[in-house]
């Protein structure tokens, strides 16, 4: 309940302090295995389907709708939440608009990394899995 305090208290959403929070969280590859969000934040680094654990569990604890996106191709995760927003990059999953968050480093809600969509869009067929996580 801290976060949802802190959130209040400088004037931002929770929503958008959690994504500041995990962005800002060191991005580190090569571990051998998935980290659970404790696990982050005792080691203080995460790679991206660490980060975007992380940030899940938090839309968990704030019951913010969110679904995990999945790039096989590309090797990466990110989630895209219900944010309620009119502008950026989002997939429609029953009737909602989940917008795009890169937790890898500091980027807005809904924006795509450049060098992400590039490489997502050169792909033969370009897949995207946005995973139901049972919200």
């Amino acid at each position: 309940m801290e976060l949802a305090f802190a959130a209040k208290e400088s004037g931002i959403s929770v929503l958008e302090l959690a994504v500041s929070f995990v962005q800002n969280i060191p991005y580190k590859q090569g571990h051998t295995h998935q980290m659970f969000p404790s696990e982050i934040m005792l080691r203080g680094y995460g790679d991206c389907s660490d980060k975007s654990l992380l940030l899940a569990a938090l839309m968990d604890r704030f019951q913010v709708a969110y679904r995990l996106v999945s790039f096989p191709q590309q090797n990466h995760m990110g989630i895209a939440v219900d944010a309620k927003q009119q502008y950026g990059t989002y997939w429609l999953f029953e009737g909602n608009k989940y917008f795009y968050v890169e937790t890898t480093n500091p980027w807005d809600i809904g924006d795509f990394p450049e060098d992400l969509k590039e490489g997502w869009m050169k792909k033969k067929d370009p897949v995207a899995m946005l995973l139901d996580c049972g919200m």
